[in-house]
């Protein structure tokens, strides 16, 4: 058995209301891992939160559009430390995390730091034991209209592609 870690660590200047709101979603992801999603928890949330995460009509779940940002809505846990630190220019938003959820934390920066954008961040997938193809990573893109995700594996693959094309083509 081998147990496989998403490393990120990276940070991003953020709005004092961007800053607001990513704290808010790390609060709410957290209530809803405990079972607290009812229509009294979305009464709760900010003006900002409910704007930026609506419900949906014809859906009895008033956190679906929040649960939306995960691959699984009934698993919503970013897999990383999010917070806010004062800097001198500013406040800044950092990610840090072995388990980190990569999908999950582009579409919330894509929702939430969206005077941050365009952004990109990049992972490593690690292995506690030596393997073969279980060491990786991969980067995320991020802009207020697409995410693109994409892992060195998949960026490898093509560069060889490429590179036998240039080959069959010198001969």
């Amino acid at each position: 058995m081998a147990n496989h870690y998403t490393m990120a660590a990276f940070e991003l200047e953020v709005t004092t209301a961007e800053a607001a709101l990513l704290m808010e979603c790390v609060e709410v992801a957290a209530d809803l891992e405990d079972g607290d999603n009812g229509p009294e928890r979305y009464d709760l949330t900010s003006g900002t939160f409910k704007q930026s995460f609506p419900l949906q009509e014809g859906n009895d779940d008033p956190f679906a559009s929040f649960k939306a940002m995960f691959d699984d809505p009934d698993f919503t846990i970013f897999g990383c430390e999010i917070g806010i630190e004062e800097h001198e220019d500013g406040k800044r938003a950092y990610f840090t995390g072995e388990n980190m959820d990569i999908s999950a934390v582009a579409n919330l920066i894509q929702a939430v730091c969206k005077s941050a954008l365009p952004f990109g961040f990049q992972w490593a997938n690690t292995c506690d034991k030596m393997r073969y193809d279980e060491f990786w990573g991969g980067y995320a893109v991020i802009t207020d209209k697409d995410i693109i995700i994409e892992t060195t594996g998949e960026l490898l693959d093509r560069k060889l592609q490429f590179a036998q094309l240039i080959a069959s083509e010198r001969q």
